[in-house]
């Protein structure tokens, strides 16, 4: 009867270990879910800060190349650097720029959906 009882504990005991272990992992999962959560929070109010800036610069209307990208640099290393991402400027042959926002880490992109009109000196 002794060695039931051991048993029995020692079963209580593994019982008692798994939902401890359970606890444990969910507690990580949450912990690591509320971080990537305010991550992309962040992220987003960095973007969200670079396309206001970017809207300013539209509304002063043609600017000449280099300004822009300057102006792309500085706006980038503000908002987005702190946060590992960058500003990815594209060009199309139509003199359309649009922004992306690159993730450093994964190397995703994400179109901010807005263009300026530039003015080439070339």
């Amino acid at each position: 009867m002794r060695s039931c009882a051991l048993f029995y504990l020692k079963a209580e005991d593994a019982i008692s270990l798994s939902q401890q272990e359970n606890r444990m992992t969910t507690e990580v999962s949450t912990e690591f879910e509320a971080k990537y959560h305010d991550r992309v929070r962040k992220i987003r109010e960095a973007a969200a800060a670079a396309i206001r800036q970017l809207d300013q610069l539209r509304s002063a209307g043609p600017m000449p190349r280099e300004t822009l990208d300057a102006e792309v640099a500085r706006i980038a290393q503000e908002k987005l650097h702190p946060y590992g991402c960058d500003l990815v400027v594209h060009r199309t042959d139509d003199g359309v720029t649009r922004f992306l926002i690159k993730i450093q880490s994964t190397g995703r992109k994400y179109d901010l959906i807005k263009s300026l009109p530039t003015v080439t000196t070339d």
